[in-house]
């Protein structure tokens, strides 16, 4: 997977408590232009919102939002200066049970996408998500 700072990043985005609508409208403006399908966007749209959600709730109330394109991959990260997940590579493999008021964000992000990312530690967490397009 290709980092951003080694891409034309089209979304560089911070976010907060409250600002969850606006990276919503940006992501689905951003991943349409990058050539992801109207399915896609929408995938893309949730994916970010649970992952922001997260962020906002668990990572210290706020974060970062980056979307890019490289070949015929749109890559999606979302970044905090949280505590970090603990037991990352365990999380988000099992459908939550129906009544579960949490534990969606990282099932959602796995189910919806070709590829994750999962960087962690006391510093914060980095989850990266990408989806194959077509080709420009």
């Amino acid at each position: 997977m290709v980092s951003p700072e080694q891409s034309v990043v089209s979304l560089d985005q911070t976010f907060e408590r409250g600002g969850l609508y606006s990276v919503r409208a940006a992501v689905a403006a951003h991943a349409s232009s990058l050539g992801a399908s109207p399915s896609q966007v929408a995938h893309l749209v949730l994916i970010s919102s649970e992952l922001v959600t997260n962020a906002i709730a668990y990572g210290g109330g706020n974060g970062r939002i980056r979307l890019w394109r490289e070949a015929s991959q749109v890559h999606c990260e979302i970044s905090d200066r949280g505590p970090g997940i603990p037991e990352s590579t365990d999380l988000g493999h099992n459908q939550p049970a129906a009544a579960s008021q949490r534990g969606r964000g990282l099932w959602v992000a796995r189910t919806l996408s070709d590829d994750i990312k999962i960087v962690t530690s006391s510093a914060g967490t980095s989850v990266t998500v990408s989806m194959t397009v077509a080709k420009a």
